[in-house]
């Protein structure tokens, strides 16, 4: 569609429903905003996605966390896997008896195992070293530093679980400061998707009073934003905002016309 007549739509859209340009833009704006937390990782776009975005990030996340944390589990799978039997007899009693350094020193010894061992109380600190920093994942197994067993990984991979949505909350934030919004301006973002207690990650920059070319900006200010909403994503977000404001007008017009040749 050309410009001018986008514009002249808009500029009898706005007569007919008597609603400024400005507050069109930010009704749309909002739900650019709904659309892009909809399709930020984990996607949560249409029925029933909010449901299963949260179940695809709760078990990548746990998975995740989980894969670092890992070093009871690998040793009992060696362990498993030791034809030796007197070698494995000797594994498992340093296995029961919780005397895993000295099993990973052996281990190491005799060449099963490279790296060191670690065993951590504080599951974050450990986390956050072998993390990348932009997209928050986990490194591969060749990066991590070492063989993790943590005594409070549990806890810890349960608290992390509750931060799924965190990104998405970015979008629901920008929603929020969108003026002049009647009720929830972040509904349709999934509830675990929009917690304030997420924080505020937006920005949004109100143009609206430029009467040549109104306009709002929006930016989630995670610092990972672009690998979990990448540009493609973005610009389906923008085309489909774009045509839900195109039908509403059209819609709106002719309904209008109807009932002008009605009267």
């Amino acid at each position: 569609m050309e410009s001018k007549d986008l514009d002249a739509m808009l500029d009898a859209y706005s007569q007919l429903q008597d609603v400024t340009i400005p507050d069109l833009t930010r009704k749309h704006a909002r739900l650019l905003a709904v659309e892009l937390a909809n399709r930020t990782q984990p996607f949560s776009v249409g029925k029933g996605g909010g449901a299963k975005g949260k179940e695809r990030g709760t078990k990548r996340t746990r998975f995740d966390i989980e894969r670092l944390f890992n070093g009871e589990q690998m040793f009992r799978d060696i362990i498993d896997g030791t034809e030796n039997k007197r070698l494995a007899t000797k594994f498992r009693k340093m296995q029961s008896a919780g005397q895993w350094q000295e099993l990973a020193a052996l281990m190491r010894t005799i060449g099963i195992i490279k790296k060191p061992l670690k065993v951590v109380s504080s599951s974050m600190l450990a986390h956050h070293k072998n993390r990348n920093k932009i997209s928050g994942r986990v490194y591969s197994n060749r990066r991590i530093d070492a063989i993790y067993i943590s005594q409070d990984s549990d806890e810890y991979i349960n608290e992390m679980v509750k931060r799924v949505g965190f990104s998405k909350a970015g979008w629901a934030a920008c929603a929020r400061l969108i003026k002049g919004i009647k009720g929830d301006p972040a509904r349709g973002i999934p509830a675990w998707a929009k917690k304030k207690a997420h924080g505020n990650w937006a920005r949004v920059v109100d143009r609206t009073n430029n009467t040549e070319n109104p306009r709002i900006y929006l930016k989630n200010r995670i610092r990972w934003i672009s690998r979990i909403c990448p540009e493609s994503e973005q610009k389906k977000a923008l085309r489909i905002v774009h045509e839900k404001m195109l039908k509403s007008i059209k819609i709106a017009m002719a309904h209008a016309r109807k009932a002008k040749s009605t009267s």
